[in-house]
């Protein structure tokens, strides 16, 4: 989504459900659901010891994470918040 957004210059409008943005900021850090998930992902080994996955894919799985938390966005729990007032 990222990576087209950047080649088309497509407008992008991310829906967090369930999840705050910030979380997926701070994916370098050993903290919070994507961090963590990243972390054991690089720790994976094929059955004959190399990485299952290549550094630099999970590499650019933080950035693409990263950059689209720091694009305005709707947070569904907000909007539905909105919506409920009379």
């Amino acid at each position: 989504m990222v990576e087209s957004k950047s080649k088309s210059r497509s407008t992008i409008i991310p829906v967090f459900y369930g999840v705050k943005p910030s979380e997926l900021r701070w994916t370098r850090a050993k903290s919070g659901v994507y961090g963590r998930s990243l972390c054991l992902l690089e720790g994976k080994k094929t059955f004959d010891g190399r990485p299952r996955h290549d550094p630099s894919t999970i590499e650019k799985w933080r950035n693409a994470l990263s950059e689209a938390a720091d694009i305005k966005s709707l947070d569904y729990e907000t909007y539905n918040r909105y919506l409920a007032v009379p």
